[in-house]
């Protein structure tokens, strides 16, 4: 039979006695530091990943924005795009400019192979009930149209309208909101860019476009893109 030796018999008197209070306090502060760095490192790379998620956003928004406006300038004649800053914010306008593109999105010419203007387009900004601007694309189908358009009335752009008058005094109201309520509901306007912060354009014969775009993500962080375009027009 083996005798139990002196050691033995503290080693057993201490798995009997369990921790002490200083051993706990010792392994609750490792514990509490190690899931503290664990959590610090799961923050930053969570907040990492929301501002990119956000800036990609904000550019993929913005390069859509700028492919728009830039197709619409190019086929249209510089001299007859006009552009307006009256009942809007600084940093923003709108503009009116003739379209060559009918409801179908065909391209028409005379036949003397001249362009053949089917309506007009109107970019103007627009501030919804959640306070998020916009800028949306509004298109108004006639052939009956005489361009260039000027914007009128005192202001001309209001937070409900905007009035327009074509070159034979024609007059043309354009309601904000609904847009063209001719056209089937998802067609009355385009929103071509939400988060708008600035934009504007210079017409000339090289038609300058510049954007400014923000876009926040779902843990309250934002981020902003800004874009810039020299269109040449084809007419």
């Amino acid at each position: 039979m083996r005798m139990p030796r002196p050691g033995d018999k503290r080693a057993d008197r201490r798995r009997r006695r369990g921790y002490s209070l200083v051993e706990v306090a010792i392994a609750s502060g490792i514990l509490v530091s190690v899931l503290g760095a664990f959590v610090a490192a799961l923050e930053g790379s969570s907040q990492s990943l929301a501002t990119g998620c956000a800036k990609g956003l904000a550019s993929a928004r913005l390069e859509q924005a700028l492919h728009r406006l830039e197709a619409d300038c190019r086929e249209a004649s510089q001299s007859l795009i006009t552009r307006n800053v009256d009942g809007l914010p600084v940093g923003q306008c709108a503009i009116a400019l003739p379209c060559a593109r009918d409801s179908e999105g065909s391209f028409h010419v005379t036949s003397s192979f001249q362009t053949a203007w089917q309506g007009v387009i109107v970019y103007c900004p627009y501030v919804t009930a959640e306070g998020v601007t916009q800028l949306r694309r509004y298109v108004y189908y006639s052939t009956s149209y005489s361009f260039p358009f000027t914007f009128v009335g005192s202001p001309p752009v209001t937070s409900e309208s905007i009035m327009l008058q074509d070159a034979l005094g024609c007059s043309l109201e354009i309601d904000r909101q609904h847009g063209n309520t001719s056209l089937p509901v998802g067609e009355r306007f385009t929103v071509v860019c939400p988060g708008l912060i600035e934009w504007d354009i210079v017409p000339g014969a090289l038609t300058t476009v510049s954007l400014n775009a923000g876009c926040g993500s779902r843990r309250g962080l934002s981020t902003q893109a800004e874009g810039i375009r020299y269109v040449a027009h084809r007419n």
